[in-house]
């Protein structure tokens, strides 16, 4: 054989071996898909279970209250669960120095924007982690991790929406 041919034969047992460790990854994330649908098959069958958790979830998160801060605690914006402002709260220095416009107005701006961000990151997080914590007690592990990391806005109503699909 020569070493072109060699070669090309090299290259073809690895492109074999590529695509056998391409379906053998994709078998394993079928079966753990697999898994979990049976999880979520066996939770459907006690939709009662499944109502109470999701409703019960979102009184949870609508108790929640979490605090961002900015500019050293000048101002403080605390969220909810359902990731609403719920109050703002402003040094009286900074209200102060507002009232004069100009680049104090700018830089309050800035300060009400970043502690906002902070607070509604801090509430998705521990929502997050509310319904990671909700889905494991119900069974459902793997998927409570997935969905836990993908929380956003519309969390109370999405919530309230599963408990009246099932």
């Amino acid at each position: 054989m020569s070493g072109c041919d060699a070669g090309a034969a090299a290259r073809q047992r690895w492109a074999g071996a590529c695509v056998a460790v391409v379906l053998l990854e994709g078998a394993t994330a079928m079966f753990g898909n697999v898994k979990m649908l049976g999880q979520i098959s066996s939770l459907m069958k006690n939709r009662e279970k499944l109502r109470e958790s999701a409703d019960k979830l979102a009184d949870q998160l609508g108790a929640l209250r979490v605090t961002g801060e900015a500019g050293g605690g000048a101002v403080k914006v605390t969220a909810s669960g359902k990731m609403r402002v719920v109050k703002v709260e402003l040094s009286p220095g900074l209200a102060k120095g507002m009232a004069g416009g100009g680049a104090n107005q700018e830089r309050a701006e800035v300060l009400i924007a970043e502690a906002t961000n902070e607070a509604i990151e801090a509430a998705q997080k521990r929502a997050g982690e509310m319904l990671e914590k909700e889905m494991h007690e119900l069974g459902l592990g793997d998927l409570g991790s997935q969905i836990g990391g993908m929380i956003g806005g519309g969390v109370d109503e999405g919530l309230r929406g599963i408990g009246k699909l099932i």
